[in-house]
């Protein structure tokens, strides 16, 4: 009961230990917000949702007491494998809708960059008092 406690607890802190931001990399990029609207447009274009269903066949061993060992070969258990076919829905574009809204985000003067959370520059917050509240 503890470790799944601490597990629950212990996740998000670990999640959050990363992120991402999109940095200038050159003196005048096209806007900020009108490049992620017109890069995303055209990523979209080119690269549409396209979701399809995926079949996967997995193999589990079963191990299972023999009642009858002329049935197994004089063994005591008896191992056999069972089929499970996994179904699931993927969008196969999407990869190359990322890659292509990447790519244009570049073109335009941005690039994404991944740090950890104490790694970013930040501003120091001052506070000023004013008084007391009216």
């Amino acid at each position: 009961m503890m470790k799944t406690l601490l597990l629950f607890m212990l996740v998000p802190v670990l999640l959050s230990g990363c992120s991402t931001r999109w940095v200038k990399i050159r003196d005048n990029p096209t806007d900020h917000v009108t490049s992620r609207t017109l890069c995303r447009v055209s990523a979209e274009q080119r690269f549409p949702v396209r979701n399809e269903v995926i079949n996967r066949t997995n193999y589990r061993t079963v191990t299972e007491p023999c009642d009858y060992k002329r049935w197994c070969g004089g063994q005591k258990y008896r191992t056999y494998d069972v089929e499970k076919l996994q179904s699931y829905v993927t969008d196969v574009n999407d990869g190359s809708r990322n890659s292509s809204y990447h790519d244009c985000m570049l073109d335009n003067g941005w690039q994404q960059q991944t740090k950890s959370n104490w790694e970013w520059d930040r501003t120091p917050i001052t506070l000023q008092y004013t008084g007391p509240a009216k």
